[in-house]
């Protein structure tokens, strides 16, 4: 059997989305940071994410915990913000489902979900678990979509990087780095986004978010939000 394709897109742009989600499955990419705050609540016991592009529909949804940023900030009055660090043994989400908005990566993934049945997560933090997934569907042939988020309407260094590397580990089984800290290093370097956060006190949420392979979970879409399959 003949392998598969893998191909870069920019998310924020209609046309490339829209070419995007032709293909057999898609990874969303959104490294700073709510991709890898989606990854960390799932695996830290919350039931469903579901991305919300509007803060009307996030607090009409009852029962729910609300979470979300605006200006990389908690929003005033939701129970918890778009810090990954926030989620790590976090008893509140345990069992519960999450509504999350923020400015990039809510739009972009509601729309995958509600276009698309095969859409998946993929962060630093799920690396191996994540290539291990789309690896074995791209040796079977199946044409792969990564869907940058970028950073209002702009490219993203840490989502491009992302995407570079997780391409070349699925087609090499080798990274042309040696650890979390060359990551941190290239991204704190040459990333606006992560110099931004930095600069608003987020350091610690760079870190771990920049860190590979924390957590084995794969993320994928389930009508209008995220779990993780029994």
């Amino acid at each position: 059997m003949s392998k598969g394709e893998i191909k870069i897109f920019r998310g924020y742009v209609d046309a490339e989305l829209n070419k995007a989600l032709s293909y057999d499955i898609v990874v969303v990419v959104d490294v700073l940071r709510a991709g890898t705050t989606v990854v960390t609540a799932l695996a830290n016991g919350a039931l469903k994410v579901i991305p919300v592009e509007s803060l009307e529909k996030c607090r009409s949804m009852t029962g729910c915990i609300l979470c979300g940023e605006e200006n990389s900030f908690k929003i005033k009055g939701f129970h918890l913000g778009n810090s990954p660090l926030e989620y790590v043994y976090n008893k509140l989400i345990k069992g519960k489902v999450l509504v999350l908005k923020t400015t990039n990566f809510s739009s972009i993934a509601s729309k995958c979900l509600a276009r698309h049945k095969n859409v998946i997560i993929g962060a630093f933090i799920n690396f191996n678990a994540v290539a291990d997934t789309i690896g074995e569907l791209y040796r079977k042939g199946a044409k792969i979509a990564f869907i940058e988020c970028g950073n209002r309407g702009k490219e993203s260094f840490e989502d491009r990087l992302f995407c570079e590397f997780l391409e070349h580990y699925v087609k090499s089984s080798t990274l042309p780095i040696r650890n979390s800290l060359e990551i941190i290093n290239m991204v704190m370097a040459a990333s606006d986004h992560a110099k931004e956060l930095a600069n608003k006190g987020f350091l610690e949420d760079i870190g771990f978010s920049l860190t590979l392979s924390i957590y084995e979970v794969v993320p994928w879409g389930r009508n209008d939000g995220f779990v993780v399959p029994k």
